[in-house]
Parts: C-alpha cells; structure tokens; sequence
C-alpha cells in the first residue's frame, strides 16, 4: 500500500514538472535531465516508469484517449439519437477532459505535441462513426454533401469546440460547453453563425 502511494506520487510529481516543462521550455526541448531535475527525483527512478522523453509523452497521450474511447464505447451499443443522450454522452467525456485540463493544455498548446490533435480525432473518427455521425438525425443523411466530407466537417467541429474550450483562459463551464455541442449537431453552418440566406435574388 505504502509503495502503491509512494509510486502515485512519484508520477505525479513528474506529470507535474513535464506541464510546468511544456509550458515554458516547450516540448520539443525538453529532457529527461530537465524533468528529472524539476520533479526532485533520480534518472534511476524516472527510468523505472519511462523509457523515455516520447515514451512518457505517448503514455500520457494513451491513457487520456483510452479514457475517452471507454467513455464513447459505453454508449455505442444505444446509439443516442435525442438532444438529451448526446448532451450526456458530451457531458461524461467533457468532464472526463476537464479533470485533466492542466496536462490537456500542455499538450494541445503551441509548446506542446503537434500531432496530438490528429490523434484526438482519428480516436473519436473511429468510436463516432456508427453513433453520432451516421444518425439518421444529422447531416450525414439528411445533406446532399458526400457521407466523407459531412463526417469530416462534424469531426472537425467537434475536436475544434473541445480544443478551443481546453485552451481558454477562463473557460466555460462542463454543462455549458456540452448543451453547445449537442446544439451544434443539430443545427447548420449559418445558424450557428447566425447568418439568414435570401435566396431571391
């Protein structure tokens, strides 16, 4: 047990030296050196969880997609069609994200893993594709727009609502952001731009 407590510690005071690291230093100048020295422990112990720089980067990565995925998984088999199940759905994953938003802000900063963002959507490109994008419900059956360029347009919308709320200095709240995307997956372009189009001309 004590051992138990004394790992969790150990890899928190890491976690916390890498954001602190990404944030000022940036990702990609980092060292096993820096982090050893900013989180107060020895090489030894740091390779005992981490082969690594890139290692401890794609664990940190993996764990918070493997979450998002158990999340998203949950739900397939009832395939949400109301407003009221994708707002829960979004709910579960956003508050999922918020508890990790200090590491989520490193990482999906200018300092931070570039390729994180395309990792985030192919995740939710595959647990997605036969719950909210193929729904009779959406665009994908309702627009004359080609299945692969609506689901790419949601995908994108999606992952970009999420990033630009992670990076927010004053972000809304959970509940707020998740009644915004199930709004969004109901409504078109020009609304939510609030545009009216006149079609006379």
């Amino acid at each position: 047990m004590k051992d138990n407590i004394k790992v969790a510690r150990t890899l928190n005071q890491i976690q916390i030296a890498v954001i602190d690291l990404i944030n000022t230093k940036g990702l990609s100048k980092i060292t096993v050196r820096d982090i050893t020295s900013a989180a107060k422990i020895n090489r030894g112990t740091f390779y005992l969880h981490f082969k690594d720089k890139f290692d401890l980067i794609d664990q940190y990565e993996a764990n918070i997609l493997e979450k998002l995925t158990e999340t998203f998984k949950k739900y397939t088999p009832l395939l949400p069609r109301s407003e009221s199940e994708i707002e829960q759905l979004s709910l579960e994953a956003l508050t999922y994200l918020n508890s990790e938003r200090r590491l989520l802000r490193a990482l999906l900063s200018e300092n931070g893993d570039p390729v994180f963002t395309n990792k985030i959507k192919h995740m939710l490109q595959y647990v997605l594709r036969e719950t909210l994008i193929k729904q009779k419900e959406l665009m994908v059956k309702k627009s004359a727009i080609p299945a692969k360029y609506a689901q790419e347009m949601a995908l994108d919308s999606i992952v970009g609502l999420v990033i630009f709320w992670i990076l927010e200095d004053e972000p809304d709240s959970v509940k707020e952001v998740a009644q915004i995307i199930t709004r969004t997956r109901f409504m078109a372009p020009v609304d939510l731009l609030g545009l009216a189009i006149n079609s006379k001309r």
